[in-house]
């Protein structure tokens, strides 16, 4: 990432350091600010400049994803898809504790609607943010 922000190239990534705090920070109990102070010192200080979370019910994230797949016989479960509902629920409250404390970066996009509101929703949230056009 890096490299690329120095050559001053976009970069897209799907996940970063808001996952560790959702994840390891809050869902599992190890502390935000200890997981984002961390994140801080291994990617030295760089930030998204803008982050989408496509905040969807975790029964509906399921059924469109590993349950999906596994009825299909494409693959079983991985390690984090194999926890528990709770679990889960508490990854999606830590991402919209992050939304809610920087919400000018953490754009909350309802992934429940059709596919195409969803990426609609991205562009025109990407729309001006950048010196290309987007839409």
């Amino acid at each position: 990432i890096e490299p690329a922000l120095k050559e001053g190239r976009t970069v897209l990534c799907d996940r970063f350091m808001d996952a560790s705090v959702a994840y390891q920070g809050w869902a599992r109990g190890l502390g935000e600010q200890m997981v984002e102070e961390l994140n801080a010192f291994a990617v030295g200080g760089i930030a998204p400049d803008v982050t989408f979370l496509l905040d969807l019910p975790v029964r509906e994230g399921f059924l469109r994803g590993p349950e999906k797949r596994e009825g299909m016989g494409v693959r079983d479960k991985d390690r984090l898809e194999r926890e528990d509902s709770r679990f889960h629920e508490k990854v999606r409250e830590g991402y919209l504790r992050l939304a809610e404390r920087d919400g000018a970066r953490v754009v909350v996009i309802d992934a429940a609607q059709p596919f195409e509101d969803v990426l609609n929703a991205v562009l025109r949230n990407l729309d001006g943010r950048f010196d290309v056009n987007i839409l």
